[in-house]
């Protein structure tokens, strides 16, 4: 079982790209070692590191670089999420897709050329580090192709399908063996119109990644201390396992906390290693800056690299 977080920079929200402290990333990085976690997930900010389809900027990726080495530095492996064009409610997408250059993030030929050189650059680099865990192709990218997004970018499960195999080989290429994987919200669970499948799910990529938040309805009806509540993420990761050709194939849970009004700030934070019957993460709202913990379940004894993260 492995412990991790979303390393949210307490300096700068995820701005923090546009300028870069490290000694205070040090500081961050510091304060979640010392919590006994073993890893973070790291969000690189789309627009910030590729604001042209042909430009992947080299200082953006120094800048990650330093990151995953002072990482490193403190015990901690790394998660790289790539696409990264949607956080707490804001979309990061470049400008080469919006607007007057409005292009479909997953079947337009360009954008996708595009997409896949920035994974490709980004695993790369990141190769030759050892506390490199892989690349996630981003953060809840499912949110782009429809309902209730209100300008998605539409496209069928074959396209979606094309799609997800196109980037996961372009992190593959740059970082052979690595464990490189996708990660949707639960939509892809429970909205029939979403072009992004269980089956891709629980059969794309290296592990099957569930983000069980639960104000999805689930603590709206039941409550936040309920028994549906807190097995969410627990009754995502069987589903997934019901959807998976491969028995033993990893999974987990990487985001469980639910936000103010269902995770009140005066809730005391608990220990991100206690006995639970699920990666549930409610009462983590008042952890330390730099993060938030976080619990997974048991990986295949395989699978050392399976990575989780939580954020409020």
């Amino acid at each position: 079982m492995r412990f991790g977080v979303n390393y949210t920079p307490s300096v700068g929200w995820f701005h923090h790209w546009l300028d870069f402290d490290l000694d205070s990333v040090r500081a961050d990085l510091d304060s979640i070692a010392a919590l006994g976690l073993d890893h973070v997930r790291v969000f690189a900010l789309w627009p910030y590191f590729q604001p042209n389809r042909s430009l992947v900027r080299p200082r953006a990726v120094e800048h990650l670089l330093a990151l995953v080495d002072a990482a490193g530095e403190r015990g901690l492996d790394v998660n790289v999420d790539g696409l990264q064009g949607h956080l707490s409610s804001f979309d990061f997408l470049p400008a080469w897709t919006r607007t007057w250059h409005r292009r479909n993030l997953f079947t337009d030929p360009d954008v996708i050329e595009g997409q896949a050189a920035y994974l490709h650059t980004l695993a790369a680099a990141l190769s030759g580090r050892p506390n490199f865990l892989g690349m996630t192709l981003g953060n809840e990218v499912n949110q782009f192709s429809a309902g209730p997004h209100p300008d998605p970018d539409r496209a069928t499960r074959a396209q979606i399908d094309t799609w997800l195999q196109r980037m996961l080989a372009a992190c593959e290429k740059g970082a052979p063996g690595r464990m490189h994987l996708h990660a949707e919200y639960d939509a892809t669970w429970y909205q029939d119109d979403q072009p992004f499948t269980p089956a891709q799910a629980a059969r794309l990529g290296a592990v099957t990644a569930v983000h069980s938040w639960v104000f999805n309805g689930t603590a709206q009806r039941h409550g936040r201390a309920s028994v549906p509540a807190e097995h969410h993420a627990a009754y995502l990761i069987e589903l997934s396992k019901a959807w998976a050709d491969d028995p033993h194939r990893p999974s987990g849970s990487r985001r469980s906390a639910p936000p103010p009004p269902w995770c009140p700030r005066s809730t005391p934070p608990p220990s991100p290693r206690r006995p639970s019957p699920t990666p549930w993460t409610a009462r983590t709202c008042g952890a330390s800056p730099g993060g938030a913990p976080t619990t997974s379940p048991a990986p295949s004894p395989t699978s050392r690299n399976w990575s989780t993260g939580s954020v409020c």
